[in-house]
């Protein structure tokens, strides 16, 4: 099936290869992954750029609406979108949502934390962002949701 689609939502919920053109022309085609994750393409997906790994469900944390997922490089705890445990899913991970550190810190909100390789840095948009190709390794993954980040400040406003 062919599908003209401008919006990258609908892209990455419902293709399995992409096809970009400029112009009437091919300037590339392949996985939704690949395609996406290439800084050279002409794509500008401002707020919605990102990348959609394949994962697998691989637990679930009912208390926190959490479930964590693995693929091959490692894995992260996202929300709950209700699919069991084994389910194959695709899981949208925007640029926006991504901050890069090198070091890990245990005073942070942030509840994933991967080991990355920048592969290339292209520009935003906006003058003031950047794009960044990471290379995940294989990370450890530890079963036991980590709950949510204001469990382990306990939940004080006062907290500084």
């Amino acid at each position: 099936m062919l599908y003209v689609s401008h919006a990258p939502d609908e892209a990455a919920r419902l293709a399995d290869h992409l096809v970009v053109l400029d112009g009437g022309r091919v300037l590339a085609q392949g996985s939704l992954a690949e395609t996406l994750a290439r800084l050279d393409l002409p794509i500008r997906l401002g707020e919605e750029a990102g990348v959609v790994p394949e994962a697998e469900v691989a637990e679930r944390d009912a208390h926190w609406q959490l479930s964590r997922v693995d693929f091959p490089g490692g894995c992260f705890w996202t929300r709950d979108a209700g699919h069991p445990v084994g389910a194959r899913v695709r899981v949208r991970v925007l640029a926006r949502d991504v901050s890069l550190a090198l070091e890990r810190s245990p005073n942070t909100s942030i509840l994933n934390a991967l080991p990355a390789i920048v592969e290339a840095i292209g520009a935003d948009e906006h003058p003031a962002l950047a794009l960044v190709r990471l290379r995940l390794g294989p990370a450890p993954c530890s079963p036991g949701s980590p709950g949510a980040p204001s469990r382990r400040w306990g939940s004080s406003p006062a907290v500084r």
